[in-house]
C-alpha cells in the first residue's frame, strides 16, 4: 500500500511539473511599423499535446496555426493605421495557456497629412450618462485616408467651451474627451472637441440634451428601456 501511495503521489507531482513547464512566448519582428511593411509573429510553446494555437488581436482578429513552427505573417496594406495588442491562446496538456502581450503601432508618415476630419462629421447628440467613441480620419498626400483616432497616432484632443455664439478654448463643463477620442457627457449644453495632428486641426460639435418627462409621464431613458419612441410627444 505504501508503494502504491508513493507512485500515485509521484504521478501527481509529475503532472504538476508538466503543467508548470507549459509556457507560451510571443515575439514580433518590431513594434512600430509603417503601411506596406511586414509584421511577423512567432510563438514559442513548451509542453506536450499542443492544440488550438490561435493569435488574437484586440481588434477582434483571430487566426489559427495548426502546426509548428507557429508563425503568422501579415503584409500591411497601404491604408492601414492604428495600434493593437496581440496574444496567443493555446491548449497545452489540456490547459488553456495565454502568452505575453505584444503591442504594435502602424503609423503612416504624419508629415504627409493634408487635412483632418471627423466621421461621419454630423453633429453628435448625447444624453446624461452617455458617451461616444469619435473617429478621426486623415487625408494624406498620396490620396489615401487613414484612421488617426488613437493617441498612438500622435493625435491630441482638446475642448472648446461653447456659450451661445462665443467659443473659447478650455475645459468644457459639458464633456470630457479621452486621449483616444471617447467623449463623455458631464453636463447639459454645447461643446467642441478639437483634434490636432502635425499642424492640422478639425472640430466636432457636441450637444448634450437634458432628459425631460414627456406627456406620457416617462423620461426618455425610461421610454428607450421599454422600446417606445422617446421623441414622440403625442
Amino acid at each position: 500500500m505504501k508503494k502504491i501511495t508513493f507512485l500515485f503521489g509521484f504521478f501527481i507531482l509529475s503532472f504538476a511539473a508538466l503543467a508548470q513547464q507549459a509556457t507560451v512566448m510571443l515575439t514580433v519582428n518590431a513594434n512600430n511599423f509603417q503601411p506596406l511593411q511586414t509584421v511577423i509573429f512567432d510563438a514559442n510553446i513548451s509542453g506536450s499535446n499542443i492544440a488550438n494555437v490561435v493569435l488574437i488581436g484586440s481588434d477582434g482578429m483571430a487566426q489559427a496555426d495548426d502546426a509548428a513552427p507557429y508563425q503568422w505573417i501579415f503584409n500591411l496594406p497601404n491604408t492601414v493605421s492604428g495600434q493593437n495588442s496581440f496574444k496567443v491562446v493555446v491548449l497545452v496538456d489540456g490547459q488553456v495557456i495565454e502568452s505575453n502581450e505584444q503591442v504594435i503601432a502602424i503609423k503612416p508618415v504624419l508629415s504627409s497629412i493634408q487635412s483632418l476630419s471627423f466621421e461621419p462629421g454630423s453633429t453628435i447628440f448625447l444624453f446624461p450618462g452617455t458617451s461616444e467613441q469619435l473617429r478621426l480620419v486623415g487625408l494624406f498626400t498620396d490620396g489615401f485616408e487613414r484612421d488617426l483616432t488613437q493617441a498612438a497616432m500622435e493625435t491630441v484632443y482638446s475642448e472648446n467651451i461653447v456659450n451661445g455664439l462665443a467659443v473659447t478654448a478650455g475645459d468644457s463643463p459639458v464633456i470630457t474627451i479621452s486621449a483616444d477620442g471617447r467623449v463623455t457627457e458631464t453636463g447639459v449644453g454645447s461643446a467642441d472637441v478639437v483634434a490636432t495632428n502635425n499642424g492640422k486641426a478639425t472640430i466636432q460639435r457636441i450637444f448634450v440634451e437634458a432628459v425631460e418627462d414627456d406627456v406620457a409621464g416617462l423620461t426618455d431613458v425610461q421610454e428607450q428601456a421599454i422600446g417606445t419612441d422617446p421623441y414622440n410627444q403625442e
